[in-house]
């Protein structure tokens, strides 16, 4: 009877770390997601940046000054945001660090007293 209760506790264990992990591994996918979703926004503020700049050479073999001038405030505002951007790829991809425990170690730390 008693091994009959410790093979029933220790099934319902493995099942709750089971549970547990797959709880972990659906959190850092969606931190993978979370990376993709980031670099895409940089990739968008770069490609703003690179179409004004490609304007801005456009404008100057053309002597359109003054159309020059307005591109090179479009560059400034699309280069201001660049940071930012590049700053949140940085903490997506810092919080993904976690370490995917193995199922033995979720098991002995659900037994610790």
């Amino acid at each position: 009877m008693t091994t009959v209760l410790a093979n029933n506790h220790h099934r319902t264990l493995i099942r709750v770390a089971r549970q547990a992990r797959d709880a972990l591994q659906h959190l850092i996918g969606r931190r993978f997601r979370d990376i993709d979703s980031q670099a895409t926004l940089l990739r968008d503020h770069l490609a703003r940046v690179e179409d004004a700049r490609r304007r801005l050479a456009i404008c100057q073999g053309r002597g359109w000054l003054l159309a020059a001038e307005k591109i090179v405030d479009q560059i400034r505002v699309a280069a201001r945001d660049v940071p930012y951007a590049v700053d949140l790829v940085e903490r997506s991809i810092e919080s993904r660090r976690t370490r995917m425990p193995k199922l033995g170690e979720i098991v002995a730390e659900l037994t610790c007293p």
